[in-house]
């Protein structure tokens, strides 16, 4: 692992420049295979974002897939 140094926001930076926590997680996601250090502190400002704004976060859900296909009838032989 490099040595570099990731400059995180604070939590009161982040609502102040208006990102929601749900936005802040998804920065969190984006991190977690490179750097789980980073990710689980912006994970932490991201549920103390949410805890100050009073913003629910809801948990990932799995979403059908958009099939807008009709139904494939089959044809008596």
């Amino acid at each position: 692992m490099s040595n570099r140094h990731t400059h995180i926001l604070t939590a009161d930076e982040f609502i102040a420049q208006g990102t929601t926590a749900a936005a802040i997680l998804s920065i969190a996601r984006w991190y977690r295979v490179s750097d789980p250090a980073t990710a689980a502190k912006i994970k932490d400002i991201a549920y103390d974002v949410s805890r100050k704004t009073g913003e629910k976060i809801r948990m990932r859900r799995v979403r059908p897939a958009n099939d807008n296909r009709r139904p494939f009838k089959r044809k008596a032989a």
